[in-house]
């Protein structure tokens, strides 16, 4: 089964909002970026596809695996995360059934486990990304914080000990 999922291409002023927002993550961690993504790729403005590829991954039980190859690959390898190739080629490089893992990309039950996810972030009220939260806490942090700043208020909320 084919997935396709039509995105139109970043618009001008998103792309230079997202290029601005990695200047503000390089400057405040240190992480570097690879900036050849935005001419070596064709920029979309959606996370849906690499949002599935991670649920897609996790029936497999690399969920986090694939969440991590698909940061390196966007961020620091300059490959796009919205492309299914980009998607099998990690699977693969995770050494995944990479068949079960591109029919669970396509699948309805995917689709429908990020329809869940999305319904759990409105309940949340979760509005900017990176963000960490809980059912029972709420969100906790919305945007970069750094660990000296948010590891005492996890451990004082009883999340980490």
């Amino acid at each position: 089964m084919a997935l396709f999922y039509v995105a139109e291409p970043m618009p001008e002023p998103v792309r230079a909002y997202v290029q601005s927002a990695w200047d503000q993550v390089e400057a405040s961690t240190g992480q570097p970026f690879n900036r050849d993504f935005w001419t070596r790729c064709t920029p979309r403005r959606s996370t849906y596809p690499a949002c599935r590829a991670v649920l897609a991954a996790a029936r497999q039980d690399a969920g986090w695996p694939m969440y991590h190859a698909l940061q390196i690959a966007y961020y620091c390898e300059a490959r796009n995360p919205f492309d299914t190739d980009t998607h099998v080629a990690l699977a693969e490089a995770l050494d995944l059934d990479t068949e079960r893992f591109a029919d669970d990309l396509a699948s309805r039950e995917v689709r429908q486990d990020l329809e869940r996810s999305f319904a759990v972030r409105d309940r949340l009220g979760v509005r900017g990304f990176p963000s960490l939260g809980s059912s029972e806490h709420g969100v906790l942090s919305s945007g970069y914080e750094s660990a000296e700043t948010l590891l005492p208020r996890l451990v004082g909320l009883g999340v980490l000990s």
